[in-house]
């Protein structure tokens, strides 16, 4: 009885060791250094709600960085945003600063290309939008192989739910600015009638006064 309970308490704890939970983050920094163990990646400020660079938040939002903080928590690889611009961002790929570059399609005619992920897809306005990462030659191939099968377990419905958010925080955006134009449409009436209304009175006063003054004729 004492080596059946030994045994199970040696497999129970070689399950706890051998199955950790992994942490892993996304930053955003200036730098292309001072992040030790970390992937660096290029990505685009301006493509919402793909990927941008949001000025409040100080980091890199989007569809693509959310699915980063996925791959990032089932991979265990930190990964670094390196804010700049489009220039920046070319730049950064053909200098081999950066294991990854985001793009929105496979170029394999970049000088720095080694492979691509693809991330995105969906229908927008009658098109396909596509985008995702090519790995620069400075990534290595288990680095790569850590991270494509980080995104193969990325269901359907979680993608689907990513979409979504920002789906419906673009609609919200929209709803806010119709609100804020009916806001001023019903003030510049208000503003209209007020004036009208002033006119008026005015008109009134001004007939009153002139009825109270004696005819010269009188």
């Amino acid at each position: 009885m004492r080596k059946y309970m030994l045994r199970l308490f040696v497999a129970i704890m070689l399950i706890i060791f051998q199955i950790q939970p992994v942490f892993a983050q996304v930053y955003t920094t200036d730098k292309t250094e001072g992040f030790g163990n970390c992937v660096y990646v290029a990505g685009s400020p301006d493509m919402y709600p793909i990927e941008f660079y949001d000025t409040d938040k100080k980091a890199y939002c989007g569809i693509i960085p959310d699915m980063l903080e996925i791959i990032s928590e089932r991979s265990g690889i930190d990964f670094v945003y390196i804010n700049g611009n489009k220039a920046d961002k070319n730049t950064m790929g053909n200098n081999l600063q950066v294991e990854i570059v985001s793009s929105s399609a496979q170029d394999s005619t970049l000088p720095y290309y080694k492979d691509y992920l693809e991330l995105v897809s969906f229908e927008k306005d009658g098109k396909e939008v596509k985008s995702g990462f090519i790995f620069t030659s400075l990534a290595d191939d288990v680095m790569i192989s850590k991270i494509k099968a980080a995104a193969s377990e990325i269901s359907a419905g979680v993608k689907n739910g990513i979409y979504l958010s920002y789906a419906e925080e673009n609609t919200r955006i929209n709803y806010i600015w119709i609100a804020i134009a009916l806001g001023v449409c019903l003030l510049l009436v208000i503003a209209v009638r007020c004036d009208d209304i002033r006119r008026f009175y005015a008109a009134m006063i001004y007939t009153l006064k002139r009825d109270d003054i004696p005819s010269l004729s009188a």
